[in-house]
Protein backbone atom coordinates (compact mmCIF):
# COMPACT_ATOMS: atom_id res chain seq x y z
CA UNK A 1 0.00 0.00 0.00
CA UNK A 2 2.58 2.66 1.01
CA UNK A 3 3.82 1.85 -2.84
CA UNK A 4 0.89 2.59 -3.96
CA UNK A 5 0.46 -0.60 -6.04
CA UNK A 6 -0.67 -3.96 -6.54
CA UNK A 7 1.11 -6.86 -5.03
CA UNK A 8 1.33 -10.56 -5.76
CA UNK A 9 2.89 -13.04 -2.63
CA UNK A 10 4.34 -16.16 -4.00
CA UNK A 11 4.27 -19.04 -1.13
CA UNK A 12 6.97 -21.49 -2.02
CA UNK A 13 8.69 -24.35 -0.67
CA UNK A 14 12.21 -25.63 -2.41
CA UNK A 15 10.50 -29.21 -2.39
CA UNK A 16 7.46 -28.43 -4.61
CA UNK A 17 8.21 -29.34 -8.40
CA UNK A 18 4.89 -27.05 -9.66
CA UNK A 19 7.10 -24.03 -7.57
CA UNK A 20 10.19 -24.65 -9.57
CA UNK A 21 8.05 -24.78 -12.51
CA UNK A 22 6.80 -21.68 -11.90
CA UNK A 23 10.07 -19.71 -11.05
CA UNK A 24 12.37 -21.03 -14.36
CA UNK A 25 9.42 -20.40 -17.10
CA UNK A 26 6.81 -18.25 -15.88
CA UNK A 27 8.48 -15.76 -13.69
CA UNK A 28 11.80 -15.75 -15.28
CA UNK A 29 9.21 -15.03 -18.98
CA UNK A 30 10.22 -11.74 -19.93
CA UNK A 31 7.03 -10.22 -20.31
CA UNK A 32 6.02 -11.10 -16.89
CA UNK A 33 9.46 -9.73 -15.54
CA UNK A 34 8.83 -6.22 -17.01
CA UNK A 35 5.17 -5.99 -16.01
CA UNK A 36 6.28 -6.61 -12.51
CA UNK A 37 9.20 -4.48 -12.05
CA UNK A 38 7.08 -2.00 -13.30
CA UNK A 39 3.72 -1.92 -12.11
CA UNK A 40 3.61 -4.69 -9.32
CA UNK A 41 5.46 -5.16 -5.94
CA UNK A 42 6.48 -9.01 -5.94
CA UNK A 43 7.01 -11.14 -2.65
CA UNK A 44 8.13 -14.76 -2.33
CA UNK A 45 7.00 -16.27 1.13
CA UNK A 46 9.90 -19.42 1.62
CA UNK A 47 7.82 -22.46 3.93
CA UNK A 48 10.13 -24.68 2.99
CA UNK A 49 11.22 -25.22 6.60
CA UNK A 50 8.08 -23.66 8.68
CA UNK A 51 9.28 -21.57 11.86
CA UNK A 52 9.29 -17.83 10.70
CA UNK A 53 6.55 -15.99 12.56
CA UNK A 54 6.20 -13.62 9.79
CA UNK A 55 5.97 -16.35 7.22
CA UNK A 56 3.48 -18.19 9.54
CA UNK A 57 1.63 -15.14 10.16
CA UNK A 58 0.96 -14.99 6.20
CA UNK A 59 0.23 -18.50 5.94
CA UNK A 60 -2.18 -18.07 8.54
CA UNK A 61 -3.58 -14.57 7.43
CA UNK A 62 -3.92 -15.33 3.75
CA UNK A 63 -5.59 -18.90 4.55
CA UNK A 64 -2.30 -20.52 2.19
CA UNK A 65 -3.16 -24.69 2.42
CA UNK A 66 -0.12 -25.38 0.18
CA UNK A 67 2.40 -24.51 -2.12
CA UNK A 68 2.60 -23.16 -4.71
CA UNK A 69 0.17 -20.57 -4.02
CA UNK A 70 0.38 -16.92 -5.18
CA UNK A 71 -2.29 -14.41 -3.10
CA UNK A 72 -2.70 -11.63 -5.92
CA UNK A 73 -3.38 -8.15 -3.79
CA UNK A 74 -4.64 -4.49 -5.06
CA UNK A 75 -3.62 -0.74 -4.37
CA UNK A 76 -5.31 -1.16 -1.05
CA UNK A 77 -3.98 -4.39 0.02
CA UNK A 78 -6.97 -6.30 -0.53
CA UNK A 79 -6.79 -9.62 -2.51
CA UNK A 80 -8.35 -10.54 -5.31
CA UNK A 81 -9.79 -13.83 -4.48
CA UNK A 82 -10.56 -14.85 -7.98
CA UNK A 83 -7.04 -14.13 -9.03
CA UNK A 84 -5.73 -16.35 -6.53
CA UNK A 85 -3.66 -19.79 -8.53
CA UNK A 86 -2.76 -22.99 -6.49
CA UNK A 87 -0.52 -24.41 -9.07
CA UNK A 88 2.05 -23.79 -11.84
CA UNK A 89 0.29 -21.38 -15.02
CA UNK A 90 2.36 -20.86 -18.07
CA UNK A 91 3.70 -17.15 -18.58
CA UNK A 92 0.57 -16.17 -20.84
CA UNK A 93 -2.02 -17.18 -18.71
CA UNK A 94 -0.17 -15.40 -15.31
CA UNK A 95 -0.21 -12.44 -17.56
CA UNK A 96 -3.29 -12.27 -18.02
CA UNK A 97 -4.09 -12.37 -14.07
CA UNK A 98 -1.19 -9.42 -13.50
CA UNK A 99 -3.51 -7.44 -16.46
CA UNK A 100 -7.08 -8.18 -15.11
CA UNK A 101 -5.09 -7.25 -12.11
CA UNK A 102 -4.11 -3.71 -12.97
CA UNK A 103 -7.84 -3.31 -14.62
CA UNK A 104 -9.26 -0.19 -12.81
CA UNK A 105 -6.27 0.92 -11.21
CA UNK A 106 -5.48 -2.12 -9.30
Amino acid sequence: RKRNKPAIIDFYATWCTPCRELEEATFHEAAVVRLAEKEFVMLKVDVTQGGNPLHEHLILHYEVKGVPTIVFLDRKGVERRDLRLVDYLPPEQFLGRMRELLKNGG
